[in-house]
């Protein structure tokens, strides 16, 4: 696990001129996304297009990732205190459902939990630096990137306002998006064995 983690911060420092920005500016639509649910059963798909009126917590994360699991009991508490509002939480991540649901045995996770094994999402998100949270406002504007650790309940009233929080913002030029797709498909690859 410490060497994954080693490669991963590896992976994630790299100088401007070699980073990718998606260009999402604060304020604009952001990309749409249809990814198959694996978490709760019984839900097949989730798009960025079924969620209108609804804020949008989506974290990109791994079951290898030591900082996302860290992340998780703080997610499921705000999970709970917002259950009755209109705010979705999703958990993305690009691996497979049988590795997932035998993590998920001994980490609960209360997110709806998606797959995004193409990476099309993380590609358009710049979800490459796990975990990282996207927030998008209850009237469908991208409202910034954070770690989920600072993702707070101000934060989500902010969303479900229509406004966009003023928060630090992680910048999207800390990884080498190509190299930590490579990565993570190498990964994917050895998971599906």
């Amino acid at each position: 696990m410490k060497g994954y983690v080693i490669v991963m911060i590896a992976l994630l420092v790299t100088t401007g001129a070699q980073a990718q920005q998606s260009g999402m500016k604060l304020g604009t639509t952001p990309p749409g996304f249809d990814l198959p649910v694996l978490r709760p059963i019984g839900r097949d798909s989730i798009a960025l297009s079924d969620l209108r009126n609804r804020a949008v917590v989506m974290d990109f994360w791994a079951t290898w990732c030591t900082p996302c699991i860290k992340s998780f009991p703080h997610l499921n508490t705000l999970i709970g205190e917002y259950r009755d509002k209109p705010v979705t939480f999703l958990a993305v991540t690009y691996e497979p459902e049988a590795l997932v649901g035998r993590f998920l045995e001994h980490h609960e996770l209360k997110s709806i939990i998606a797959s995004d094994s193409s990476f099309q999402t993380f590609r358009s998100y710049n979800g490459w630096a796990i975990p990282t949270t996207i927030l998008i406002t209850k009237d469908g504007r991208y409202a910034g990137r954070i770690h989920p650790k600072r993702l707070t309940g101000g934060i989500i009233d902010s969303l479900l306002e229509g406004q966009i929080p003023k928060v630090e913002q992680v910048p999207e030029n800390l990884y080498d998006p190509a190299g930590a797709e490579k990565y993570f498909r190498s990964l994917l690859k050895k998971s599906n064995g």
